[in-house]
Order: structure tokens, then sequence, then C-alpha cells
């Protein structure tokens, strides 16, 4: 069902961007002036709620398939559309925006032409057309990013009123009055209200009450980041970092003892050794260990010249000693030493030119800390927003004052600037304003001036007093969004914007109860600041707990003041309300001593109001984009079912496989159909290059493994060297990876028949921060914004629903998919995981099972036939027989192979080749590779010295997990622990992604968000094939 577009009272817009472009739709360009656009509609004034996009190439059919879905089914406010308005022969946006349209509005056209003339004569060439459709204002824009920036300028101080005449906004009023001038639609609304007129004023409030999720959506689509500014890391606690740290020298500096001990020849074994001196922190000796000698080291000290290793103290015994026991002569070693063991290596920790911390990364004393350790000493971080707090009311005196009658003491101010404080940011004193309009609009001016974000309380419900919501509208021409809120308590609460010395200004009105200021300003204006500061994951933290008895429950979404009380052994808190409910309920709106228990904020929501209503549908996707296979999948409200979505074809997983023909971009099965006749444009294993740096030596033995080549930029990031329409192209890892995400989007979008630009996606564990980055990036050139990115095994625990689990686990996930093998030990308790070791083996999966078929079925042709199997055609056909019949042995004892070879002529007959493969044999020819599946379940093991019996689960991610040899083998190792398999393997990380994403998106019923919990000692041990 399409949104509402007439809603009376509230600002918020809708818009949609469409690039029309042959060469970016087909992958073959990035979208920038798209992208772009969307990112100055969401920072404009215009109120954005959402924003669609779409790419599109320079077909009629296409651009009106999606004009008329915008403006008739998701009934949008306003639609852009960059590119197609030139000479070009293929340049028919306009065309069709003419037939859409059903009133032409030529002075926007007009408009742009106007500006750009000032900028190029060759503005000229323009031939946008402007319009509108039912409710939906349509612009054509150009299609470069500067002339698409610039008209969108020039036409969009019309913008807003235009839209407000189409749906009856009552701020059309304040618009005409502003313009001082009598309009042909000003009939719309109601005059500026006389505030004088008691008996005039609204006896029921002009504002609708809007949901909370609409709520929080309009406060985030108006908060952006503030601009960004250079300062000294020891004044940089709490910020946000605005731009990558990478290192410029590697740490640490030299090879560094890990432990106190015996600096020695690797090469010498164990037995006796004259100590040479000693080496201590800090001190560099010109004295080389050679053979027969160590020198004493401390934990931290250079490695001496000559020593290739470290022997701890424990592992040596003294034999002679001079000087009464101040110094030592010999020792006795009695290990076996390696080669670099016990020492950290240049670079070990930080390389030259590994980033170290992101954009947006917030900076506590870990990460300044290690900011100092490599010498950096000032960084660029967005600004802190200013928030000024401002009390109101006649009643309202100063703490320090003698209260007379009818007088209370003023206890917001403080409270609201004591929680600015807390949470790292700088309040503004604004004092107290009397209940007049003048006093009111005087200190509301006086914090706009000042601030970034004005914080009032008092004054928004519907007394004579109340003065706030008109002066805002009336006096100061602000926005206000909402008025009013479906919650309990905060009902009242507003939210406006308007623009001061040309920044835009936040306005918080909360309810002068001091209840209701504390709980609208911790779920309202704290996510706000927050994401001005540069956060991007603003939202308050939500934690799974316990009522200790039942709650009757009100329609509106209702918010409890806490306290949280763990019992031994429980890993999920009891929530104590901090009041009787009949308590309560009575004195909920006056008690500010009912928030003293704590301010966690426990969320009883209005379950069965909300259930009558028809189910929401998915806003955020759930994406595993793997290295072979690649899925979406979404999390259905009310039921909380589980959707991995199927494609046209109905097929739920697709290949991650890209290919480039002189027909277009082929992605999924089928690029893999034709991979054997185009090998040297059709790319895979992309997830492996995506985020990475290769020198030239590492790409060309990366090359020998692919039929495709791979070369480096400057920077050495590996391109893929593609061919199409008879041109050579570069195109990165992320492109590639954004042709699969557009597939995956378009096949969500098909089955929940929406759009959708957001999801939560999975990485492998072990992924560093450039490569989480390029992921991200490569989603935005898909269109898609990720709002989380989650572990791929914590993922698979989710989808197993380990994180509603109270006690603490050790849970394996043994992720076996088409070309990677990837063990990890997670520690699980109430919803938090910690990653506490990795191991896996880069050339172990599928594909190398069937590789062994694919070489002993090769070897029957070519033995029963007297001849090789060369045709590429037919080599696809036997491959994609090999890969059936892998997958039904899994259910099968035997399968036959049996298809058609066109290439053998056998006596002048075609040949039918038919082959019975049983289970036995295919476990026989993998039998050495099987067996290599537990090299990385042991390593984990012996990383962390957990013993096997301590492995509570057991869960199977990866397709190839399906294969019972596997299943058999790792059952055997846990001693007949029967691993986890209740869900698809192959869709467990998709599954649980979805998950997530439906958390994240606030669907019912509400389920236990994932916390992943960093381990900054955490490595991947890579076992070798």
């Amino acid at each position: 069902m399409a949104a509402t577009r007439t809603e009376p009272g509230t600002t918020s817009v809708r818009v949609g961007v469409l690039t029309v472009s042959d060469r970016c739709s087909r992958g073959e360009a990035e979208d920038k002036s798209g992208p772009n656009l969307q990112n100055l509609v969401k920072s404009s004034t215009l109120n954005v709620s959402k924003v669609l996009y779409e790419c599109v190439p320079d077909e009629r059919d296409e651009i009106r398939r999606v004009l008329l879905n915008w403006s008739d089914v998701e009934e949008l406010h306003l639609v852009f559309t960059t590119g197609g308005t030139g000479f070009s022969p293929r340049d028919v946006t306009p065309e069709v925006t003419a037939e859409v349209i059903e009133r032409s509005a030529p002075g926007l056209s007009l408009g742009m032409l106007c500006g750009s003339l000032k900028v190029t004569p060759m503005a000229m060439l323009s031939r946008a057309t402007c319009g509108i459709r039912k409710g939906t204002v349509i612009v054509n824009l150009p299609g470069s990013v500067k002339g698409s920036q610039e008209c969108f300028q020039f036409v969009l101080p019309a913008l807003p009123h235009a839209i407000e005449v189409l749906r009856s906004s009552p701020n059309v009023g304040v618009t005409h009055a502003a313009m001082q001038h009598v309009c042909p639609h000003t009939a719309h609304n109601k005059p500026v209200q006389d505030l004088s007129k008691v008996a005039e004023r609204d006896r029921h409030s002009p504002y609708p009450l809007v949901r909370m999720d609409e709520a929080l959506s309009m406060i985030m689509n108006n908060s952006n980041c503030l601009s960004t500014t250079v300062i000294p890391i020891e004044d940089a606690l709490g910020y946000v970092l605005a731009s990558d740290v990478s290192a410029k020298e590697p740490l640490p500096p030299f090879p560094a003892s890990v432990k106190d001990g015996y600096a020695v020849l690797a090469s010498d074994g164990p037995g006796e050794r004259v100590v040479l001196g000693a080496v201590t922190a800090g001190e560099v000796v010109a004295c080389k260990v050679t053979s027969g000698h160590v020198m004493r080291i401390n934990t931290g000290a250079p490695l001496p010249p000559g020593a290739d290793a470290v022997v701890q103290v424990e592992d040596t015994e003294l034999l002679e000693s001079d000087n009464d026991g101040r110094t030592e002569k010999k020792v006795k070693i009695l290990t076996t030493p390696k080669p670099g063991h016990d020492i950290r290596p240049v670079g070990f920790d930080v390389s030259v030119g590994q980033q170290v911390l992101t954009t947006y990364q917030k900076l506590g004393p870990a990460e300044l800390g290690l900011l100092a350790s490599l010498g950096v000493t000032k960084v660029e971080v967005f600004q802190k927003p200013r928030v000024a707090v401002l009390s109101t009311g006649n009643e309202v005196v100063n703490p320090g004052e003698e209260t007379k009658p009818g007088q209370i003491r003023d206890s917001n101010r403080v409270a609201l600037k004591s929680l600015i404080k807390m949470h790292g940011f700088e309040p503004l004193d604004l004092k107290i304003a009397a209940d007049t309009p003048l006093e009111v609009e005087s200190s509301l001016k006086s914090g706009l001036e000042k601030a970034d974000v004005l914080v009032s309380s008092g004054g928004v419900s519907m007394g004579e007093k109340d003065f706030l919501k008109p002066v805002l509208q009336d006096r100061l021409g602000a926005t206000i969004h909402f008025g009013r809120v479906f919650m309990k308590p905060g009902k009242p609460a507003t939210f406006a914007t308007t623009t001061n010395g040309g920044k835009k200004k936040l306005i918080f009105a909360l309810p002068g109860n001091p209840v209701s200021a504390m709980v609208t300003f911790n779920l309202f204006v704290l996510p706000a600041v927050r994401k001005m500061a540069g956060s991007q994951h603003p939202q308050l933290t939500k934690i799974k707990a316990k009522l200790p008895q039942p709650v009757n429950l009100d329609p509106r979404p209702e918010y409890h003041r806490v306290t949280l009380s763990w019992k031994p052994g429980e890993a999920v808190p009891s929530a104590v309300s901090t009041a009787g409910e009949v308590i309560e309920r009575n004195r909920m709106s006056n008690s500010l001593g009912l928030f003293l228990g704590g301010i966690f904020a426990l969320v009883v929501a209005g379950y069965i109001a909300q259930s009558r209503l028809p189910p929401p549908k998915p806003r955020i996707i759930g994406i595993d984009l793997g290295t072979t296979f690649s899925c979406v999948g979404v999390y259905q409200a009310i039921t909380g079912h589980i959707d991995i979505l199927a494609n046209e074809n109905g097929t739920k997983v697709i290949p991650s496989v890209v290919a480039f023909t002189n027909e277009g971009v082929l992605v999924g099965k089928r690029a893999l159909d034709q991979a054997e006749l185009n090998p040297r444009s059709t790319i895979y294993d992309a997830k492996r290059f995506i985020g990475k740096t290769f020198t030239k030596e590492d790409l060309e033995k990366l090359s020998s493994l692919y039929q495709f080549k791979i070369t480096s930029d400057e920077k050495n990031n590996p391109k893929f060297v593609v061919e199409s329409h008879g041109n050579v192209t570069l195109v990165s890892p992320e492109e590639i990876g954004a042709a699969i995400l557009r597939e995956l989007k378009i096949t969500a979008e098909r089955n929940i028949t929406r759009a959708v630009n957001q999801a939560v996606m999975s990485v492998p564990a072990e992924f560093n921060m450039a490569q989480r980055n390029a992921t991200i990036r490569a989603a935005a050139l898909a269109g898609i914004k990720v709002v989380r990115l989650i572990n791929e095994p914590t993922a698979a625990a989710m989808a197993y629903g380990l994180h509603k689990k109270e006690r603490v686990s050790n849970v394996m996930v043994v992720d076996l998919g088409g070309g990677t093998l990837d063990v990890s030990l997670l520690n699980i308790q109430g919803g938090m995981f910690v990653t506490m070791a990795m191991a896996g083996n880069n050339r172990l999966g599928g594909q190398d099972f069937n590789s062994r078929l694919m070489s002993y079925l090769m070897a029957v042709i070519k033995d029963r036939f007297g001849e090789e199997l060369t045709n590429a055609e037919d080599i696809q056909r036997l491959r994609q027989e090999v890969e059936s019949t892998k997958i039904n042995l899994t259910t099968e004892g035997a399968v036959v192979v049996k298809l058609l070879l066109p290439s053998l002529n056998h006596r002048d007959k075609h040949v039918i080749f038919e082959e019975t493969i049983t289970r036995l044999t295919f476990e026989k020819l993998n039998d050495d590779l099987f067996q290599r599946v537990l090299q990385p379940i042991q390593r984990v093991l012996k990383e962390v010295d957990l013993p096997k019996e301590y492995v509570d689960e057991v869960v199977l991610v990866g397709g190839s997990t399906r294969i019972p040899k596997v299943r058999q083998i790792i059952e055997e190792y846990f001693d007949g622990k029967k691993p986890n398999v209740a869900i698809d393997p192959e869709l467990a990380v998709a599954t649980g992604v979805a998950i997530q994403a439906g958390i994240i998106g606030g669907m019912w019923p509400l389920q236990v968000s994932a916390l992943e919990l960093p381990n900054h000692n955490l490595r991947k041990i890579q076992i070798e094939s």
C-alpha cells in the first residue's frame, strides 16, 4: 500500500533520484551525480524523510516505469532526474517526462536556465522539462555532477512551498505572510494566530500524532554532520574522526622481544650457552649474537644483531654466575626454539601505510593512545554541536531562589545541562523565559544565534500560555516537523528546524514535566546531537531484559524508568520499575523522583495495538555477499519469519560472478554459464581482493590462478582487466561487488514490492577496516546504505538463535563454502559476541572437491574415447554436471552422470557419455581434502588453549558442509557431538543478517541485537593447502 501523500500539519518530504545513463546502468561507469544529489537532498532544508534511488538506461520504457511508479504508487513529493537532457539521439528524458506530467512547471525550467547561463553559455543546450503529476513535482537536471548540483541549488528555494501547496500544508499561510502579498492559493489555511485572543486558541491540536519511528526518522533526516576541524589529540577524547589515519612509520619500529628471556640463534637448538650481556627496553646494543652465545633480553627490548628467536626465562636454567650473582655467565636452553619465536617483527602491530583509524570512528583512550604511539599529534574531527537549554514558564524560578505561592524550582535546566555534559557536549544556558510571546521569541533568537541545537522545556501543550509552537512557526519562520508523538510520556514533544546565519538549526521543544523532558531528551535529542557530531550509530543501545511482574500495556509505546539488576549466573538482567505499577501510572507525569533509579528506558510498546495493524514491509534487507555465492533475506514483522528471497528464476542463491560482454554486464548464473566461452572477462572471487593492496609480484602470482588478468593502479589497488564492446576497461573489486549487490537489490525490491536502499551486510571476521570500508563503498555504488556490518560467524550464530541464550557458551562456527574454509570460536553471552580465535584455508572448498571429480571424469573420457575433451562448451556442460552430482550425492548413494559431448565424434556418431559416481568414489577422490577441514579447528582450539570438550555448540555454515563425509569427520572429532544443522548451511549467514536487519529496522517481534565486542588481539591463522 502506498504512503499517504497529504499529511496536514507535517512537512516531511519523500524524494526520488533517478539517474538516466546507459553506461552507469550497465556498471561500466560510476554514477556520481545520483549519490551526490541524494546527499544534497538529505542535507537541504526540505526535511527529507525518505530518498529512493534508481539508475536506468536511456530507454523510454524504463524512464517511464520509474516516474509512474514513484508518482502513482510510492506517491513521492519530489522526483529529480539526472542525465539524458542533452542533444544526443538517446537523450530522451525530457520527452518521457513531458508524456508523464499532467501540468507543466516552466518556471522551474526557466529558473535553472537563467542560473546556468550565468555559469556557462553551454546551458543553452539543456532541454530540461519540469512539471507535476498528481501530487509529485518532477524536475529534470543535467547529467554532470557540477551541472546537476548547480541546477538543484537554483530551484531549491521554490520547492518547499511548491510541495506545501500541492498537499495543502498549514505552512502555506506562513510562507505567504512572509512574502507579504496575496497568492491565488492562500485560502488553504487560517491566518497567523493572534496569541492575545485566548478565546480563539485551538481547542484541539492541529498537529497529527506521529509514530515513534516516523518522529525519529524526521529527526535523523534533519541531523547532518557539522563541519570538520583539526585539534590536538589531547583534546580529542569523545570526538569522531573526519578522515582516515594511516601509519607513517611501523609499530614496532624494530624487532622486539615479546617476553623476558634470552635472545638466541634458533639453529643452535637446546643446550649450554655463554651469556654475552643484557639488552633492556630503550637500549640498542652493538654486540652480535653468534653461535653458542645468547643475550639476556627484557620485554619490549630491541632484538640484538644476529639473534632470530627469544626463549622465555622459564625455559632456561642458570649454570654459572659471577660478581656475587650480579652477572650471568652461562645458561642452559631447555627448549628447541624456532626462528621468529616470541619476537614481534617490524610492523607486526602496524605496518607503514596501514590504515589504523577510519572516518567516523569515535576517539576513546585506546584510539588516542594508538595515535600517540605513531607520532600523530593532531587529528581532523567533526565539530561537536553546541546545545542551548531554555526553560519556560512564569511559575519556574532558579534553584537558589525562594519560591512564592504557585512557583516551583527549575529542575529541568540543571538535569538537561547535566545530561548534555555527561554525553560529552557543551551546554549553553539560556536561563528562564517568562510566558510571553516576546520573551520566548527573544530567548529563542538568542539561543539560535549561538548554538546548533536548542532544547526548551515547557510551553508546548494546549494551555493559554503555551507559546512555543506559534512563536516558532509564525515569528521565527521555523518548520515544525511534528508537534505530537504517539508515546507515553512525552506526547506534546515538538521538533522544528530553521535557518540562522546560513546554518540549519535544530529545535527540540520538550514538555515541561521533568520526567517527560528527560525521556524525550534521551529518545530524540541525544541521537540527533550524536549524529551531528559524526556518529554513524547515534541511536540508543538496546538490550534484552526480563520483567519480574506483568505490565498492563497502553496502546501507545510506553517508556518506564527502571533499574537493572543481574542475578549471579544470569546473563539477562531484570528490569525493575522505580515505582509500583499503580503509583507509576498516577505519578508518571509528575515525579522526577521516579527517575532516580536510572535512566534505562524500558520500552513497553503497545504491541496489542500495533498487532492489529497490517504488518509493515521490511525497510532494511540482509545481504550475504559471499566469495562464491551471494543471497539476500528479509525479516518479516509480526511472524518473525526469515525469507531468503528468490530471483526471477526462482533461485535463492546466485553465483558471485560478473561477466562483461558485448551485450552488457551479466551477473550470477548467466555470467557463470558463459564463463568457459568468455574467460578473460568473467570475474569471480572479487571478495578476495576487495579493500586490499598488492605488489606487482603478488598480483603476478595471483594472476596465475585465474583466467582473467589482474593489474593494479598507482596506489597498488587491484584492478581486473576486462574487454567490452572492443574496449579494455579496468574494473575494481568494489565495482564487481556493486554489480552483484545491485542484482540482489532488484531481487529484494521485486519480492517485497517496495524500494529498498538500506542493508545489513556480513563480512568475514578477519576483515580489517579497509576491507570493511571497501565493502561499504561497493554497496554505495549499488545504491545501498550499509547500516551495519556484522561478522559472518556472528550472523551464523544468530541464525541458530544463539543470541537468545542466557548462559555463557563457546560456539565453534565452521564455514566451508565454495572456495574457502573459515573456522571461528565465539564466546556468546546474552547477545554479546566475542570472536576468540580464527583460522582458515583460503584454498579449500567446494570448488576443490569439484576439481577432483572433474579430473577423474576427464580421465575416464580420455580412456574411454581415446581423446581429451578440449571443447569449451562441452567442458562447461561437464562442469555443470559435476556440480549437480556433488549436490545430489549429499542425499543419494550414487548418481549417474550422463551428457552429450558433440565435440567428440566417435565413429561418426555424437558421443553420449555416461558414468555412475558413487558417494564412496567421491569420498575417496577427496579424502585428503576432507581431512584438512580439521586443521583450522585444531589450530583455533590450540590458540585459546580450550579443550574440545568445552565447545558447547558446533555450527555448520556454507554449502559444502552438506557433504555427509564432512559432517561425519567433524562429529567424530568432537567425540560424537552432532553439529547443529537445523538451518540450511548455505543460507545461515543470510538468515542471521536478515535477523539483524529486522532488529535495526524495529520490526516486531523484538529480538536481542547482536553486540560484537572487539578483540584487538585477534588474528587469523592461515593454513596453506
